[in-house]
Parts: C-alpha cells; structure tokens; sequence
C-alpha cells in the first residue's frame, strides 16, 4: 500500500479584477519568502500591469480586460524565461527579477496583449444637422415598394439602376 498526499492545486480561478489581484499578491508573498523577488518590486509591477484597466480606450474599442492582463502577465514570465533570468540573487546580493520584471513589461508580446480590442457593436455616429436633407446623404434609403410584393420592406443599400443612362453617376 503506498499513501500519497494530494497535489495541491496551484492555479485559482479569477473572473473579477479584484480575484486577479489577490492572486497577484500571494504570488508577490511567495516570490518574497521564496527570497526570488521583494514584495515591494512585486506590487509595482502589479500596479502597472493593472494601470491598462484604467486607461480609456479609443472609440470602437473596449477596455483591457482581466484575461488580456492574465496573458500578459503570461508573456512577462515568458520573456523572463526566455532571457534566462536567473532567480537567485547574484554575488552581491540582487535580486535580477526586481529589475527584470518590470522591464519585460516593455516587451513586445507583453504589449500586444494589453492592446484594446475592437468592440463587438460599431458606435452610431449622430446626423450632421447641417445637411438640407435631414442627416441622411450618407445613409442608403429603401427601395420604393412596387405594388405590395413579399419582401420590399427589405433594407436595400443601393437604389434600382433603372433605365437608359440618366441614371449613370459622373465621376
């Protein structure tokens, strides 16, 4: 008979900022009594990671959502992993990752996946209220109806060519 101990769950779920930034914190505390990174450089780098939740995005676009700072926190450690920063302090008795994590914010991956995305509904624009036509130059207009036929109710985009050339637009 062989008695093991249960693997300890090292992942959290976060769906809010604020489980996210618990999360943060526990892992700078460990970082801390690991003796790998001090609390202090920890929490700034949190800090600004979590400043991209506050910056106002550019029309047609969201906010920087808790999963795009959960990837780029991701490429940080990665881009650390990749330079081979070494976790233990050096002779003198620095920390490299005090420095080393917050310069991986600068990182390409790293801001790319703070980016604002496109969001899903286009901002309505409002009707100039200069135009002698009521706001609608830009905007297709329905088709007449012809005689009550299924489906001319329809949004049509372009007006019927008709007939000859007197429909022909110059350009």
């Amino acid at each position: 008979m062989v008695v093991k101990d249960k693997d300890a769950e090292i992942e959290a779920s976060v769906q809010s900022s604020y489980q996210l930034l618990e999360a943060l914190k526990r892992r700078g505390l460990a970082l801390d009594f690991a003796g790998v990174m001090s609390f202090t450089r920890h929490d700034r780098y949190v800090q600004l990671l979590f400043s991209h939740l506050n910056r106002d995005p550019p029309a047609g676009y969201n906010r920087c959502s808790v999963s795009q700072l959960i990837s780029a926190d991701r490429a940080a450690w990665c881009s650390l992993i990749e330079k081979n920063v070494k976790p233990r302090p050096d002779l003198a008795g620095v920390l490299a990752l005090d420095t080393e994590l917050e310069e991986s914010l600068k990182t390409y991956e790293v801001s790319f996946a703070l980016l604002p995305l496109m969001s899903k509904s286009q901002p309505k624009a409002s009707p100039s209220h200069g135009d002698a036509t009521g706001g609608n130059r830009g905007q297709p207009q329905p088709s007449p109806s012809k005689g009550g036929k299924k489906g001319q109710s329809r949004y049509r985009p372009y007006q019927s060519k008709g007939k000859g050339r007197q429909n022909q637009v110059k350009i």
